[in-house]
Order: C-alpha cells, then sequence, then structure tokens
C-alpha cells in the first residue's frame, strides 16, 4: 500500500482524508516493488504460472499486483510481469470478469 498511496497523484480522491504525497516514501515503495518484482519473476522464469504448469489462485493474486503496479505504471520496466498479467488478460476467468478488457494493455 505504501506504494500506490504516495505513487497515484493523478487520482487524488483515493487517498486517506489528510494524506500528502511524500517523495521518499514513495521511492522507498517503488524500490520495495522492485525487490519483490525480481522475486516474482525469477519464479515466472520459464513457466507460464507462478507454482509451474497450473493455472492457480498465485496465478490470481499475482496477476491482480500485476493489474495494480500497471495501473500506477510499475511495470514499465518489468517484461516477466507485463507478460504474466498479458497472459491472465486471455484466461477465459478474467474475460467473464472484464469483457472486451484487456488489461490496460503496457
Amino acid at each position: 500500500m505504501m506504494v500506490f498511496d504516495n505513487m497515484m497523484l493523478p487520482s487524488e480522491g483515493m487517498r486517506l482524508t489528510g494524506s500528502t504525497h511524500n517523495a521518499d516514501v514513495a521511492g522507498r515503495g517503488r524500490h520495495l516493488f522492485g525487490v519483490c518484482a525480481e522475486v516474482v519473476a525469477r519464479a515466472l522464469h520459464g513457466n507460464d504460472h507462478i507454482l509451474g504448469g497450473t493455472f492457480s489462485g498465485a496465478d490470481i493474486m499475482v496477476g491482480h499486483s500485476c493489474f495494480i503496479a500497471r495501473v500506477a505504471r510499475l511495470l514499465d520496466d518489468q517484461p516477466a510481469l507485463s507478460a504474466c498479467l498479458d497472459r491472465l488478460a486471455r484466461h477465459p476467468a478474467y474475460r467473464c470478469l472484464y469483457p472486451g478488457s484487456v488489461a490496460f494493455s503496457s
């Protein structure tokens, strides 16, 4: 939450009442996201799914985080996570939830 609460400057209505943008906190959040993104990218290396060959709830959780990260423009330097979200957007369950959407294509 630290990342998104301090990065979404255009969406001021999403901030907690009385909170302001803090560049130091946003920078730490972007750094922390990058560290976590590297771990997930390594887990995805050579796999279409986070747990190997089968679609699971883990893919949904990672995909949702990637969706939010793309909105916050944090996936620009994360090709593995961007590809993960693109794969999820092609899944039938995603298409049922978001008909006509392609998850804010990169």
